[in-house]
């Protein structure tokens, strides 16, 4: 018996403008903090800010697209990639690397808070995922601060190269 092939295209659930902006703008300016701290470029926020403001709005934009879920992730990941090329005119390869480790650790911290919070809050998993705050507060307060780190980390190995 053959049966026909059906396509199977999951949406991504929707999410209201204004939460999405509160969630995936302070994500995105974390991100690219990330990304400029293992850049080993200083954290220079009048860059950072407007290009974090600008990816929320591409990510929400992306999210609205037909396309399906792990797909909208690889553009964004493609745009981010090519933002901060643009922006920095640091080699593509390292930038590529770069901001795919700022992914990786934002997908770890977000998976580990939500099994967390759905856990404590005996909640599913969905219902956890679809609020962006307070849920996406933790993995945002985990970019910043890896990038502050970095970043001093970076201006104190500079110091200490300085003094030899």
């Amino acid at each position: 018996m053959n049966l026909p092939h059906i396509p199977y295209t999951p949406e991504l659930p929707h999410v209201p403008l204004l939460l999405f902006i509160v969630g995936a703008i302070p994500e995105s300016i974390s991100l690219i903090a990330l990304s400029f701290a293992l850049l080993k470029l200083k954290l220079d926020w009048n860059r950072i800010f407007p290009l974090g403001i600008l990816m929320g709005f591409i990510i929400y934009g992306t999210r609205l697209l037909p396309i399906t879920p792990g797909e909208h992730i690889l553009l964004i990941f493609i745009v981010y990639v090519l933002a901060l090329n643009l922006l920095t005119s640091i080699n593509f390869i390292r930038v590529f690397f770069v901001v795919l480790a700022g992914l990786v650790l934002l997908a770890l911290a977000e998976s580990a808070f939500t099994v967390f919070f759905s856990w404590a809050l005996k909640i599913s998993y969905e219902e956890v995922m679809g609020q962006p705050l307070p849920f996406g507060l933790p993995q945002i307060i985990i970019l910043f601060t890896a990038a502050i780190l970095v970043n001093k980390y970076n201006r104190s190995e500079t110091t200490i190269k300085a003094e030899y």
